[in-house]
């Protein structure tokens, strides 16, 4: 497109998505993050539409492995989750808190993403499954040598729908826990 200030403005939002799903499908990250950056400017003011973009900017910067951007755009989301829930569709804030608690995990602040996660649990294990969030959330416990919670939050995992694999492997860790402390 020659002339992008010639389109309006639909269009040019419609311009900035697609530009943006097509450089991050070429691994092209920065034109993507410019592309997103564009469509930010655009709908400034206008947080229930931001969060799309946000949390785009926060895979593509997990994806690069540059933990506290990815972390600074998913905390923004959260913020508006936080904010005015009912503003956002449930697959965005649900996707917005595990991303948030996974970027945590991954740049070290295990302790944080239990917030992350807890919340995720707490707001949608009613509507859907939850096991895999359930099984992150034992895991922290778990390597941080609490087996007490641990054991806590995974028992939770067997009233879960489709957890069967989730809780078989909380149940190796327990056991293979219990045995290490009976023989050292």
């Amino acid at each position: 497109i020659a002339n992008a200030k010639s389109l309006s403005e639909s269009e040019q939002i419609e311009r900035s998505l697609v530009f943006a799903s097509v450089a991050e499908k070429q691994e092209k990250y920065d034109m993507a993050i410019l592309a997103l950056n564009d469509l930010i400017e655009q709908w400034k003011g206008k947080p229930e539409l931001l969060t799309e973009p946000w949390l785009r900017l926060s895979r593509i910067h997990q994806k690069q492995k540059k933990f506290d951007q990815a972390l600074a755009w998913s905390q923004k989301a959260i913020a508006v989750i936080k904010q005015t829930p009912t503003l956002l569709k449930e697959s965005t804030a649900r996707e917005a808190l595990e991303l948030n608690g996974d970027l945590l995990v991954q740049s070290g602040k295990s302790a944080e993403a239990i917030d992350s996660y807890k919340l995720l649990i707490e707001k949608f294990s009613e509507d859907a499954s939850v096991a895999s969030i359930r099984y992150k959330l034992g895991k922290i416990y778990f390597d941080g040598q609490n087996i007490r919670d641990a054991t806590r939050v995974w028992t939770d995992l067997k009233s879960d729908k489709g957890s069967e694999l989730w809780t078989k492997m909380a149940d190796e860790q327990l056991a293979e826990a219990k045995w290490q402390s009976k023989y050292n």
